[in-house]
């Protein structure tokens, strides 16, 4: 039974559950947020400087509140903790802490500030849908750069932390 959802072009990490009971105690942990850390890795284009135009970036922590539209009470949050620059291309591989989890919530949150997902040609660049998140103007398929890297849970029943990853493709 799948404990929690990817968006679909999103690879990674995928946690099952083996009976109703652990279901359920591991749907209570990923609702209540504390007991469950997530860390994802995404290929986005340009040059992260750590720094951006938009007041939805807290410099100093490298935290994003912006709000989605569906859900301006609950804003959600995410925490950029590494940046690793591409020398050859205009691409930067972060690692992204979604604090919060909403649909695309990464993906609008990258594209918001300037540095859509390579391969995204939903959000692209100013939310226009840019073919590859704006990286090139090929018209073949390209993949989404965002993955689930890690999943860190408790054992349902024994409380033991867990951790789970996978390799990024990219």
């Amino acid at each position: 039974m799948i404990v929690h959802r990817l968006d679909r072009d999103t690879s990674g990490v995928l946690l099952l559950a083996r009976n109703d009971d652990a279901l359920k105690q591991l749907h209570n942990d990923f609702k209540n947020k504390a007991r469950v850390k997530k860390t994802y890795v995404a290929l986005v284009c340009g040059h992260w400087t750590g720094q951006s135009s938009r007041s939805c970036v807290a410099r100093d922590e490298g935290e994003i509140d912006l709000p989605l539209v569906r859900d301006i009470e609950r804003p959600p949050f995410m925490r950029v903790a590494t940046a690793e620059t591409e020398e050859r291309l205009p691409v930067t591989r972060l690692e992204l802490h979604p604090i919060t989890g909403r649909t695309h919530q990464l993906r609008v949150h990258c594209a918001a500030m300037g540095h859509p997902i390579v391969g995204d040609s939903i959000y692209g660049f100013c939310g226009e849908g840019a073919p590859h998140g704006g990286l090139s103007n090929a018209k073949e398929e390209c993949m989404l750069c965002l993955h689930a890297q890690q999943l860190n849970v408790f054992h349902p029943y024994t409380n033991a932390p867990m951790s789970f990853s996978s390799r990024s493709p990219f």
